[in-house]
């Protein structure tokens, strides 16, 4: 049986409630049975770079074959959950809507702004895909760990896999996506299910439609 580690940091404590029933449909889920899966909150911590690490940490420590994030502040599909976790790639994610009432935007960045598809065609290759909904395999986190420098947090030992950072036009670019930058720049690659879609709630729900979104912006 698999071992999952269903990450979810918290900064405030809090779970939406679409999150929640989501959490719990995937628990109850048919496929659950094949999986052991176990949700872990990080609260509190108003470093998000370091409660992901904390993460990652516990998940080589405790044997995970995955670990999945999901920001608590998401609604998703538990087919989907599941549809993520038998993908072979290493680092696989679903697009994560943006909560922005003008523009509608995902977090991924596209390979040279074009997609690029696996042999199956089932999965698009990307520069960086958000945490928002992301599953990493027990071997990416042990090659991240091993590559990251390292740091103290109390006493312990930790690897800086997660952190912000400047890309190479000078912007800022969040943790989530200098973890896939380190990935792809020892030559691995990450890969987003168009499939997949996550809704993000906040003051209104922002509803997602990652597919139809690629149709309507032309990329080729």
């Amino acid at each position: 049986m698999k071992k999952v580690l269903l990450a979810t940091p918290t900064l405030d404590g809090k779970l939406d409630v679409w999150y929640t029933i989501s959490l719990v449909d995937t628990l109850r889920h048919p496929s659950s049975v094949d999986y052991e899966i176990v949700p872990v909150f990080f609260s509190y911590d108003s470093l998000i770079q370091r409660a992901r690490n904390s993460a990652l940490k516990l998940a080589l420590e405790n044997d995970f074959d995955y670990l999945f994030f999901i920001d608590s502040d998401v609604e998703w599909n538990p087919d989907d959950f599941y549809k993520l976790l038998e993908h072979n790639e290493d680092i696989v994610g679903g697009a994560l809507v943006k909560k922005n009432f003008q523009v509608e935007s995902y977090t991924i960045k596209l390979v040279e702004q074009k997609l690029k598809f696996n042999d199956n065609l089932s999965l698009i290759e990307v520069d960086g895909v958000g945490t928002g909904f992301l599953k990493i395999s027990k071997r990416a986190l042990q090659t991240l760990w091993e590559i990251s420098p390292e740091y103290i947090n109390d006493d312990e030992t930790f690897r800086m896999v997660f952190n912000v950072g400047i890309d190479d036009d000078g912007t800022m670019i969040s943790e989530d996506f200098v973890m896939c930058k380190k990935w792809r720049g020892i030559g691995e690659k990450v890969w987003v299910d168009p499939k997949i879609n996550c809704n993000h709630v906040g003051p209104i729900k922002y509803f997602a439609n990652f597919e139809e979104f690629l149709e309507k912006n032309d990329f080729k």
